[in-house]
């Protein structure tokens, strides 16, 4: 190395050092660093020249990190949401196509395939809505606001809108059966129930003529299938353990040991 270049190269440091000193100073040694980490380095160097010396000379949430030879300002790496997809027998491409996620375009992960890192569409957990209906009526607290999804409530509670709020409540269940027919006339004016879940047993919720009541539900009469069961079991039954000739596909009935024979 020729004493230019020696020179240039302890300017530098002086340098590097004064701005860490001015640093120190101006912040009483508290840490400025904002959130998030430093990207990895690509393949190489990059500017041999100290463009900052701390966080708080980058614009935004740029943070300030080593290149390989110097310190310049650079977005932070953040990690994409989801997981790597679970690797298939064998490896892939032996090549390294991305070092993170923020290599990758729209959702893509950085991913090992098994011998280099790919690009590839993460694997994610299908969301299952939680059991019942939102209510019609606010009628209780909401456990959190500003839900996006059921998993984001605790417990039971789905996640429902009521006047444009997205609220965590209790849900609502619809029972089975249905609401008798009216009779001549009408009920009782009163909305004594707005759901199913307000009513004891298996009542429901029903539309009187007027208001709401709770009502026992009109259940249709199940009616055995033609024939009678054989005296004896000639074939392979198709279904075991039915209750009830509905309980048998078809026309077959349920007969005796607890059994569908044709």
């Amino acid at each position: 190395m020729n004493l230019s270049a020696r020179c240039a190269l302890v300017l530098s440091l002086l340098a590097f050092v004064h701005l860490k000193i001015v640093s120190a100073a101006e912040t009483g040694g508290i840490s400025t660093a904002k959130p998030g980490v430093c990207p990895r380095r690509r393949w190489g160097i990059g500017i041999c020249a100290e463009l900052c010396s701390k966080d708080s000379d980058c614009p935004n949430d740029e943070k300030c990190c080593h290149n390989g030879c110097g310190h310049v300002c650079i977005a932070p790496y953040t990690a994409k949401p989801g997981m790597c997809p679970r690797r298939r027998w064998g490896v892939g491409t032996c090549a390294e196509l991305c070092s993170d996620d923020s290599d990758c375009p729209n959702d893509e992960k950085c991913c090992h395939n098994g011998c280099g890192h790919v690009c590839i569409a993460p694997y994610t957990v299908p969301v299952l809505l939680k059991a019942g209906q939102c209510p019609l009526l606010l009628k209780v607290v909401p456990s959190h606001k500003g839900c996006v999804r059921d998993e984001d409530c605790p417990k039971d509670d789905k996640c429902c809108v009521f006047h444009s709020d997205a609220l965590c409540v209790p849900p609502d269940f619809t029972k089975p059966g249905v609401c008798p027919r009216r009779r001549w006339g009408v009920g009782t004016c009163a909305e004594l129930c707005s759901n199913d879940s307000d009513c004891p047993n298996d009542e429901k919720c029903c539309h009187n003529g007027c208001g709401h009541d709770c009502i026992a539900p009109y259940t249709v009469p199940i009616l055995p299938k033609a024939g009678q069961c054989p005296l004896l079991l000639k074939v392979l039954p198709p279904h075991k353990g039915c209750v009830r000739d509905e309980d048998c596909p078809k026309d077959d009935k349920c007969c005796g040991l607890w059994m569908c024979p044709r």
